[in-house]
């Protein structure tokens, strides 16, 4: 991270005396300083009983030899190094902790969008004017996809990864309740909505496009990080004039391969976008670089012809053919293509991942490296590749249920729920509306994670990350109340720390922005069958139990209604507390 312009996000661990609340008898706790926030232990190997954020507070030496902290809601944090030398260095790394604020180094000038994981604003550089964008992730730990994606951010900024094709970042704070990460800003927006309007396309212009594409994920593969999430959404352009430099973005997905005692490079977990993901993760197998190859196979393909590849009239069709790896390149798309474009999309296109080109591979392939392709406009439509008119069919997902999609039984009420809500998604969503599965519509957590993400760094709001969700056209399946327990009352919250107030927030169980023209995508959800199924079950419970009749329930519908309610585990953020 040595290339960030306000150095790497702090991080200091260790074992502190920490004197009790009410005895002020000292116990022994390990604290973990992470940028910004300060987190107590009671042992190493335990979660967090609370975190404070050390943003705008003092740090001083008392007279016992003991660091006090004194916070800027007015709390006081006394702890009891073990050394001298000890209380130094946490004094020196908590001082510096303090000073951790974005607002000291950025301004905000607008909202960019929010998507399901993120928000992202336009910026500034205070020190040089220079226009950047800012994504902002607010944490919930509560929420084990958004804290993934928040890893997965921080753990590609550790890799300093630096590239023409790739999204620069240029600094990462690290607070309490947010992830900060100030990014390259990329005034073209997203390519394939500058291909929309240009009427000029051809098979060079297309290779230009592949050679920047193709080296930003091969930098990738060469730092052992697969993106998981190559979509035209993620891939932005510098310019919105020709010729166009595009650039690799939003790494909410991306992971770390590790390699295998047999020698691969491999990682799991069923990650991407139905249209451009690879059969392999669809399969459930270990999958590796090739996948993200796959996806730039299917942007070729789609480039070229403004259809994709992999298409059918649900979902379930959809990940059956992409699964299958059977593709046409029908004469009234591609009679005018050349054949080395076509070599070139097979190669990447190729079913066994092991014999499929690298990213490397395919930079070094004719089509790629020739200077001589044909300049001639290529006739076929690419009105379609529209964020107005994709937005409903590039919506990422936490393909988790890939096998219940593939091998759900034939029930016709679910085929017609399923094709209603697709249909709503893809031909008549309004502008900026998203939706919720019938599972967890009063949930607001879940609520947020399947609205919709844009690209991090465009002007344009475009769908990424979230688990498949979907409009449903059946009443929400009433909420049961969450027990709160006593350890998670505690006291009143504390005011927002200084810093955070300069990057206001949306309410994250507000109803995304109608005003963004370019709107944001409808989701579905396997999920929401099986919800709904289970939903016509109690439904008519309480139809029979209204006329007199004893309820009747589903195996599944009895034991959701005999299932206790489960207590949330709740993390007090109380400093005054043990």
């Amino acid at each position: 991270m040595s290339s960030l312009r306000h150095g790497a996000p702090l991080a200091m661990t260790g074992y502190l005396d920490k004197e009790g609340r009410k005895f002020h008898s000292r116990k022994t706790r390990f604290f973990k300083l992470k940028d910004s926030a300060l987190f107590n232990h009671r042992r190493k190997d335990t979660p967090p009983t609370w975190g404070v954020s050390l943003i705008d507070s003092r740090v001083s030496v008392g007279s016992r030899g003991d660091v006090v902290l004194q916070l800027f809601d007015g709390k006081k944090i006394v702890v009891f190094p073990h050394t001298r030398g000890e209380a130094d260095k946490w004094v020196e790394v908590l001082s510096r902790a303090s000073r951790r604020k974005i607002g000291n180094y950025y301004g905000v000038t607008g909202l960019i969008g929010m998507g399901s994981f993120a928000e992202v604003r336009i910026g500034y550089d205070k020190a040089t004017s220079e226009p950047v964008a800012i994504k902002v992730m607010k944490k919930n730990k509560r929420d084990s996809e958004l804290m993934r994606s928040v890893e997965c951010e921080i753990g590609f900024v550790s890799k300093a990864v630096d590239h023409p094709n790739v999204v620069k970042t240029y600094d990462c704070f690290d607070t309490r309740d947010n992830l900060f990460l100030v990014l390259e800003h990329m005034a073209g927006g997203m390519l394939y909505d500058v291909l929309a309007k240009e009427g000029y396309f051809s098979e060079a212009t297309a290779s230009g496009i592949m050679r920047d594409l193709l080296a930003g994920v091969a930098c990738l593969h060469a730092h052992d990080i697969v993106h998981r999430d190559i979509k035209p959404e993620n891939v932005l352009a510098v310019r919105s004039t020709f010729p166009l430099t595009v650039k690799v973005a939003d790494f909410g997905l991306a992971d770390f391969v590790l390699e295998t005692s047999f020698g691969d490079k491999c990682t799991n977990g069923m990650y991407g976008t139905p249209f451009f993901v690879a059969p392999e993760v669809i399969r459930g197998e270990p999958y590796g670089p090739a996948v993200d190859c796959w996806s730039c196979g299917v942007l070729l393909y789609n480039m070229l012809s403004g259809t994709l590849p992999f298409d059918g009239a649900n979902i379930k069709d959809v990940l059956r053919r992409v699964r299958s790896g059977s593709y046409d390149l029908p004469d009234s798309e591609w009679a005018d293509i050349s054949p080395a474009a076509k070599d070139l999309v097979a190669g990447l296109l190729f079913l066994d991942s092991k014999k499929r080109l690298t990213a490397a591979e395919a930079l070094e392939h004719p089509w790629i490296v020739s200077t001589t392709l044909s300049e001639r406009v290529i006739a076929n439509d690419r009105s379609a590749l529209a964020t107005s008119s994709r937005r409903a069919r590039m919506s990422s997902m936490a393909i988790d249920n890939v096998k219940d999609a593939l091998d759900l039984e034939n029930d016709p009420a679910d085929d017609e729920d399923a094709m209603a809500a697709l249909s709503r998604g893809f031909d008549s969503l309004p502008s900026g509306e998203g939706g919720v599965t019938t599972s967890s519509a009063n949930d607001p957590a879940a609520s947020r994670r399947r609205r919709h993400t844009l690209s991090s760094t465009s002007n344009s709001a475009s769908p990424r990350s979230g688990r498949l969700g979907g409009r449903s056209s059946a009443p929400p399946v009433p909420s049961v109340p969450r027990p709160v327990s006593d350890a998670g009352r505690g006291s009143p919250r504390a005011p927002s720390p200084p810093g955070v107030g300069a990057l206001p927030f949306v309410d994250a169980g507000a109803p995304a922005r109608q005003d963004n023209a370019a709107g944001l995508p409808a989701v579905f959800s396997v999920k929401s069958i099986m919800s709904r199924r289970l939903f016509r079950q109690q439904a008519v419970g309480e139809e029979d139990a209204g006329k007199g009749r004893a309820p009747v329930h589903g195996a599944a519908g009895a034991a959701a209604a005999a299932a206790p309610a489960r207590p949330q585990p709740s993390v007090s953020y109380d400093s005054e507390g043990d």
